[in-house]
């Protein structure tokens, strides 16, 4: 889905999303329970696919990559660097969820740009991208899996007695599901072109249940 039709808009509830892979993430995010915008902010010419209001604002950029050096990043700094948002961390997703990060063997979401660390290679203080590690402390987080382990959602830190990442299994599911449901809808579009072309969130909370009794 996230190759040949990523450039395919479709609808998640109430917004229009310009790729598949945009309104599945969107779709991800309401399955974590994560308030987030969609195309909120245009920072000197960059704009962020979303952004994540958990303890803060955190800028997320979304592409079809499955490494972190496919990403601009440096275009991405240089963008905010000056502005309002010149202390927001970065989070960096691509077209999959990863079973493992480098520092921790537990599942990330992408990854994580805090700002203030030195690179590990040239010592220069900068924003130093990380995997962002999952985390399920009562609910859905994340963390950088070197740096702040603050959960970004919660706020909540002690140490590290609060982090409890959770199974990869767990999150792929979720993910997956974000999938079928992104898929389905798009799918169906056309049968609902004559009518209200925006799914209700009733419809759509049927279809989830739908696919997780089927499950069971």
């Amino acid at each position: 889905m996230e190759n040949g039709m990523n450039n395919i808009k479709t609808l998640w509830k109430f917004n229009q999303y310009q790729t598949l892979l945009d309104a599945r993430w969107a779709c991800m995010f309401d399955l974590l329970e994560w308030r987030y915008e969609y195309q909120p902010y245009n920072i000197n010419g960059w704009v962020p696919t979303f952004a994540l209001f958990g303890a803060n604002t955190i800028l997320v950029e979304v592409k079809p990559y499955t490494s972190l050096k496919q990403f601009q990043t440096a275009k991405l700094i240089q963008a905010i660097d000056g502005s309002p948002m010149e202390n927001k961390e970065i989070l960096l997703l691509g077209s999959e969820i990863f079973p493992e990060a480098e520092a921790f063997q537990d599942p990330a979401i992408g990854w994580i740009g805090e700002h203030g660390f030195a690179d590990p290679e040239t010592y220069e203080i900068n924003c130093w991208f990380a995997y962002a590690v999952f985390n399920f402390n009562r609910s859905w987080g994340f963390f950088h899996e070197y740096g702040g382990y603050n959960d970004r959602m919660t706020g909540r830190y002690d140490g590290d007695g609060h982090l409890m990442p959770p199974d990869y299994k767990e999150v792929l599911e979720l993910w997956n599901l974000a999938g079928e449901i992104i898929n389905f809808l798009y799918q169906r579009k056309g049968e609902y072109m004559g009518k209200s072309p925006i799914f209700s969130e009733d419809y759509v909370m049927a279809h989830c249940k739908h696919i997780l009794e089927n499950r069971r």
